[in-house]
């Protein structure tokens, strides 16, 4: 799943969920179950990027699109701190 992909489940995570620890609890395991659905933009040859390449255009894609896109979809209904951290404890597993 691209990191888009996980940035936009956190972000509706959090505008629906109160609680942070639970909306947290739900991210990481939404994260896995993401990941068990083959994936990875198979339309763009990315399989013969150097990883470097892909590293650095994996984390622009995130940092980028992602948080933008749940910054907008959720704006209205958490506080912003609140969001960073869901988008952050979910996409930080892409990264590891």
């Amino acid at each position: 799943m691209t990191a888009t992909a996980h940035a936009l489940v956190a972000g509706a995570i959090a505008s629906k969920i109160p609680d942070p620890l639970a909306a947290a609890a739900l991210a990481l395991a939404s994260h896995f179950i993401m990941d068990s659905v083959p994936h990875w933009d198979f339309g763009t040859n990315w399989r013969n990027r150097p990883k470097s390449i892909r590293g650095i255009l994996a984390i622009a894609e995130t940092r980028l699109a992602g948080n933008a896109v749940v910054y907008l979809f959720c704006q209205q209904k958490q506080k912003g701190a609140h969001k960073k951290r869901r988008i952050f404890g979910k996409t930080l597993l892409q990264y590891l």
